[in-house]
């Protein structure tokens, strides 16, 4: 018998499976039509045969034989006609197996370019929020360093201006001491004029905490006017704007020491 099937193929896809499965019913097909063909040759031949033959002893037991082996032969096709019936109806299944994982494939294709556009869409606009946020901060960030520009400018002539004051304050503070006057300070603690000369102990009066609704809470002393419970010596304001004066001078001179000069450098 000629096998009706071809060899099976490895790892196919979906498509080439469905076009394997048709092209091997075609084939199944076209060998049916053909044993059919041969046998109802086999038939017609045996019918003229056996016309033929209609009285002869020898030719009844040859068409005995030739009957039995019809018989054979048709047993044997219905087999084959069974065994081939079955694999059409294997194949059918393999095919509407393939037709359903097709079909899901598809959607899941759809599903996964729809996702991908969807995330595509979301990052495009996320970009463009992202380059209009660079370019806002960009101008905050130009307006920022334009003020900041102003202020350092402003807080230098301010500074500038400071020290002629101190300057001025300086030189006026030594005439009057070349005319005897007495140096009237400023307490930076209690902020009242003194001079050096009546500075005691108990000179400075203030209160160490802050005042409550109605009273200090320190001592006790009612009204924000009281005198102060804590008495020491007056602290000249001056005397510490020297001092930072002083440190402040000092820190530039160490900083210009540790500059170096790019050509002694090299």
């Amino acid at each position: 018998m000629i096998s009706a099937f071809p060899p099976a193929a490895v790892s196919l896809t979906p498509t080439h499976k469905l076009k394997n499965v048709a092209m091997q019913l075609e084939h199944s097909h076209s060998l049916l039509q053909m044993e059919n063909t041969i046998i109802g040759e086999k038939l017609k031949g045996l019918y003229f045969a056996i016309a033929d033959i209609a009285g002869s002893h020898f030719l009844e037991r040859k068409i005995a034989r030739e009957i039995t082996i019809l018989a054979q032969c048709s047993a044997q096709f219905a087999l084959d006609l069974t065994d081939r019936s079955q694999n059409i109806a294997d194949l059918i299944e393999q095919r509407d197996s393939l037709t359903a994982e097709l079909a899901e494939s598809v959607q899941i294709r759809g599903e996964i370019k729809e996702e991908r556009d969807k995330v595509a869409k979301i990052t495009k606009e996320r970009v463009s929020q992202l380059q209009a946020r660079i370019v806002f901060l960009e101008e905050e960030n130009s307006k920022h360093m334009e003020a900041l520009s102003k202020s350092e400018k402003r807080t230098k002539d301010l500074a500038d201006e400071y020290e002629k004051l101190r300057l001025k304050l300086k030189q006026f503070r030594q005439k009057r001491k070349q005319y005897g006057e007495q140096d009237e300070k400023v307490c930076r603690l209690c902020q009242k004029m003194f001079v050096e000369s009546e500075n005691y102990n108990w000179s400075c009066r203030t209160h160490p905490s802050e005042y409550g609704s109605e009273m200090y809470w320190c001592c006790g002393k009612v009204g924000r006017d009281a005198p102060g419970c804590r008495t020491s010596k007056h602290e000249s304001k001056d005397e510490e704007e020297e001092k930072l004066a002083q440190g402040k001078d000092e820190g530039d001179k160490l900083r210009m020491a540790s500059v170096q000069c790019p050509v002694l450098a090299i």
